[in-house]
């Protein structure tokens, strides 16, 4: 009986295995469109914009400070 069960667990584990694949493949053809880079870029530069000018302000601080 517990060889019968462990098959089909191997087949289980070999189903979310192609849909992990499936995953990246539509995001590389969306990175590719200048529409999804356009709005990525907006996004990104708010967020990123914030987090580097508070990481130079505090890299100055502490690099004059030594």
């Amino acid at each position: 009986m517990p060889t019968k069960h462990s098959p089909p667990a191997k087949q289980t584990k070999s189903q979310p295995r192609p849909q992990a694949v499936l995953t990246p493949t539509p995001r590389s053809p969306l990175e590719g469109t200048p529409e999804v880079a356009q709005l990525r870029g907006q996004l990104d530069r708010g967020p990123i914009l914030e987090g580097e000018q508070l990481s130079r302000k505090e890299g100055r601080g502490p690099r004059r400070s030594n």
